[in-house]
């Protein structure tokens, strides 16, 4: 019995033996296929693709932030700036007002987006400074009037604005206002509203006034020569004049 079991495990252990080859022959096969296998090549592009994808999205996603933290930055100095200059319009120095007129320009020209706000803001200012009634109070004879210079300065400011940044149909309200004597020569003044507004006086030479609401306006002493008044509505409008000479 003895000598069988030993015998039963030389067998056994031969066949081990035998069968650690053939295993290591495998293994080493696998490993030889795996190394030829032509897949990796197409692997490692798919990986080196999928690594660039993901590289560019973090950069563009990178680049986005960083272009609305400027458009941020930008629309902050944009608005510092309009309040600061808003602020100055109500000093009571002229040089003041003034070089707020002309900063509120310049920031309409830099911000499209803010144009039509900042023109109806200088409108506005004008009817504040200079309202239809106050004419009745200086009893300034027309043709020899003179508006003020900040006032003066926002019709010059008006009339070469960049009309391409308006919206159609926008209109510039200047109704009811005291404009004697205006100089508002070759003006971009299209469909602006005069209604009611006193031109006494006012230099319209050249001026653009095509559509533009004059009606019950007063141009009395007015020059228009060379104006253009297409489709303008002058209901109730009183027109100067013949000149002297003329």
């Amino acid at each position: 019995m003895g000598d069988r079991a030993a015998g039963a495990r030389r067998v056994a252990g031969r066949s081990r033996s035998l069968r650690k080859p053939v295993r290591r022959r495998r293994v080493a096969e696998l490993v030889q296929r795996a190394l030829v296998w032509k897949g990796w090549a197409n692997l490692v592009a798919m990986t080196t693709t999928v690594a660039a994808l993901a590289a560019l999205w973090f950069t563009n996603q990178s680049l986005r932030a960083t272009k609305d933290q400027y458009a941020l930055s930008q629309q902050t100095v944009v608005t510092d700036r309009f309040h600061k200059a808003v602020e100055h319009l109500t000093i009571d120095k002229m040089e003041a007002r003034l070089s707020a007129v002309f900063l509120l320009e310049r920031l309409a020209h830099d911000s499209p987006a803010d144009h039509s706000t900042i023109y109806s803001v200088l409108a506005s200012f004008v009817h504040t400074q200079s309202p239809v009634w106050g004419c009745r109070l200086t009893g300034k004879p027309g043709p020899s009037a003179r508006l003020e210079n900040d006032v003066q300065a926002v019709l010059t400011v008006i009339g070469r604005r960049d009309v391409a940044h308006e919206k159609p149909g926008t209109v510039i309200d200047l109704s009811e206002n005291c404009l004697i004597g205006v100089r508002a020569r070759g003006a971009n003044l299209r469909r602006a509203d005069f209604t009611g507004t006193n031109l006494d006086g006012a230099d319209l030479r050249g001026a653009d006034l095509r559509e533009a609401d004059l009606q019950r306006a007063n141009l009395a002493n007015a020059r228009l020569d060379g104006a253009n008044l297409t489709g303008a509505n002058l209901r109730g409008t009183t027109l100067p004049g013949p000149r002297p000479g003329g």
